[in-house]
C-alpha cells in the first residue's frame, strides 16, 4: 500500500491512546462477549490471512463467521484500522450475520422449515452465485469487468448490509430506491450510546438518510471505500468495472438469471445507480480523477446533478474513555450516572441479576467489555508489536530431527 494521506487516513485508534479517532470499538466492543456467549450455534473463527470479497461470500450459509486477527493496521471502510478497530469492525459484522440470519429463521421457521434445510437452502444458492462472478481463464474483459461488478453488488447485499444469502432478499435489495429515512430490518439504520427517553445511558437507535443498493455500490468503489484511490486494487474492481454502465449490466444479469426479470430497463437501473440521496459527502478523491482516467468528466456531470444528503456519524471526543468512570458523561451532560444502568446487561457478570458476589467493583457492561477486551486480545492493542512463538527448545530441536 502507498503512502496515505494522514489527515484523510487518519487511524480510528493509536498505538499511544486506545480511545483517540476511535469509531467501532465506542460503538461496538459490547458485543464481543455476547457472541462468544453464543457458542456453539455460533462460531467464531479468526484468521490472519488476508480474505478477499470472494473468500467471504464462499463462507455464507452457515454460522460460521470470520474474525480478522492483524498484527499490522489495514485500509477498510474509508480508513487505516488498527488492529483492535478492524478486530471489532468485524466483531459487528458478525453481530449483524448473525442477528438477520436468527430473524428471518424464524420467519421459515413457522413454515416448518428446520435448520438443516435453512442452511442447505443458502448453501445452494451461494454456490450458484460463486459460480457467477469467478474469473475464469480464457474470459474477456468485457466479462470480467461485470463479473467484477456483480460480486461488489452481491458483497454489498450479504456482508455490508449482512442480509442472508436468500434469493427473494438479493431481488429485492437490488431495486431498492433510496430514502429520505432509512429503516432496517429492525429499525434503526445505527445503534448506539446515548440518553435515552428517561435520562439513562442506553443504547439508543440512530436513524439517517438511505441510499440505494446500487448507488452505495458506486459510491464504495469510487470514494475509496474498499481501496485507497491513489492506488487502487484491481483483484477488488478494475476501473473500468467501476464505470456505472458495467454496475448497470452486472445488476441486469442478476436479475435475469437470479430473480428471473429478464432484460430489466438498464436506464432505471442506470438512475438508481446515480442517485447520490442518502449517501454521504465523500472523505476521498474520486478513483477516475485520483488516476487521471477519461471517465473522470463522467463523475463530474452525475455529481453536479445529484447532491450528497447522507449524514456521517461522528466520533466521540478523545476523553470519552477516561471520563466515562468520573462524574460525569461527557456528550450527555449526566451528573454521577449509575453504570449498571448500562445495557444490555450481561447476566452472567451483574450481582444484582445473579445474586452473586463475584468481587469488588461494579461489573458494568463498559467496565466488563474494556477488561475483557485486553485479557482476551491484549496483543490487539498494540499496533506495532510483533507477535513471536514461545521459545521452547525441545520443540525446536525435534523439529530439526524430524528435519534431517
Amino acid at each position: 500500500m502507498g503512502v496515505l494521506n494522514e489527515k484523510r487516513c487518519k487511524e480510528r485508534v493509536t498505538n499511544e491512546s486506545s480511545n483517540t479517532e476511535y469509531y467501532h470499538s465506542y460503538r461496538y466492543l459490547y458485543y464481543f462477549d455476547r457472541l462468544i456467549n453464543q457458542a456453539p450455534n455460533l462460531i467464531i473463527f479468526p484468521t490472519y490471512l488476508g480474505l478477499g470479497a470472494t473468500d467471504m461470500l464462499k463462507m455464507f450459509g452457515s454460522p460460521i463467521y470470520i474474525v480478522g486477527v492483524n498484527i499490522k493496521s489495514e485500509y477498510v471502510d474509508e480508513f487505516l484500522q488498527t488492529p483492535l478497530e478492524f478486530f471489532i469492525h468485524d466483531i459487528n459484522h458478525i453481530r449483524r450475520f448473525s442477528e438477520n440470519n436468527d430473524a428471518r429463521y424464524e420467519e421459515e421457521k413457522h413454515k416448518g422449515i428446520d435448520t438443516n434445510t435453512y442452511y442447505t437452502t443458502q448453501r445452494d444458492l451461494i454456490n450458484k452465485l460463486i459460480d457467477m462472478i469467478i474469473i475464469k481463464k480464457n474470459i474477456s474483459n468485457d466479462e470480467k469487468n461485470i463479473r467484477q461488478a456483480m460480486k461488489i453488488i452481491l458483497f454489498e447485499i450479504l456482508h455490508e448490509e449482512a442480509e442472508p444469502p436468500i434469493k427473494d432478499i438479493i431481488c429485492q435489495s437490488i431495486l431498492r430506491p433510496s430514502s429520505n429515512i432509512y429503516i432496517g430490518p429492525k429499525g434503526a439504520k445505527f445503534n448506539e450510546i446515548g440518553l435515552s427517553s428517561i435520562k439513562l445511558i442506553d443504547i439508543v437507535p440512530v436513524t439517517t438518510p438511505g441510499a440505494s443498493l446500487l448507488s452505495f455500490v458506486r459510491f464504495k468503489l469510487w470514494y475509496g471505500f474498499y481501496d485507497d484511490v491513489n492506488e487502487i486494487n484491481p483483484r477488488i474492481a478494475s476501473l473500468d468495472s467501476r464505470q456505472v454502465n458495467n454496475i448497470a449490466l452486472a445488476a441486469q444479469r442478476l436479475l435475469d438469471i437470479l430473480c428471473e426479470m429478464p432484460d430489466y430497463d438498464i436506464n432505471e437501473l442506470t438512475n438508481l445507480i446515480n442517485d447520490n440521496t442518502g449517501l454521504n459527502i465523500p472523505l476521498h478523491k474520486n478513483v477516475f480523477h485520483a488516476n487521471n482516467n477519461e471517465y473522470k468528466d463522467e463523475i463530474d456531470k452525475n455529481d453536479s446533478n445529484s447532491k450528497f444528503t447522507g449524514i456521517r456519524p461522528e466520533t466521540k471526543p478523545n476523553e470519552f474513555f477516561n471520563q466515562i468512570y468520573k462524574d460525569t458523561i461527557p456528550w450527555t451532560d449526566v451528573n454521577k450516572p449509575d453504570l449498571t444502568n448500562f445495557v444490555p446487561i450481561n447476566v452472567l457478570y451483574n450481582e444484582k441479576l445473579t445474586n452473586k458476589k463475584i468481587g469488588g467493583s461494579i461489573f458494568s457492561n463498559i467496565d466488563y467489555f474494556t477488561s475483557m477486551l485486553k485479557t482476551r486480545s491484549c496483543f490487539l492493542l498494540d499496533c506495532h508489536k510483533i507477535i513471536t512463538r514461545r521459545k521452547n527448545l525441545n520443540y525446536i530441536k525435534k523439529t530439526k530431527k524430524n528435519r534431517k
